[in-house]
């Protein structure tokens, strides 16, 4: 059986499930990376209150940040983060196929 046809479709696809790879394990280590700083500048802050240097008003910072996290507003901003980096790529199914693996291997 001849599957030379087949030839180009290989090369983009795995272009493409290697660059999703690469963008999935990206994001998910820069995720890492800014929980482990928010982390770090809430126990500084945390420090700095028991020693009684800074007062936090943690009601009032909860009720701003609230509204950020509704299931709504997530599922929105990751749905524009996924068409953006996918944009205008011939081999979608690939790049967000490596980029699942990328992110899970992160």
């Amino acid at each position: 059986m001849d599957l030379d046809f087949l030839t180009p479709y290989i090369g983009q696809l795995s272009f493409g499930g290697v660059l999703g790879f690469a963008a999935g394990y990206f994001v998910k280590k820069v995720g890492k990376m800014a929980l482990f700083l928010v982390g770090g500048v809430f126990i500084l802050l945390q420090v700095l209150s028991a020693y009684g240097y800074i007062q936090i008003d943690w009601l009032t910072i909860q009720k701003q940040a609230d509204p950020l996290f509704k299931e709504e507003n997530v599922r929105t901003v990751s749905e524009n983060f996924m068409k953006m980096i996918t944009a205008n790529l011939p081999f979608t199914a690939a790049f967000v196929a490596g980029f699942a693996l990328g992110f899970k291997a992160g």
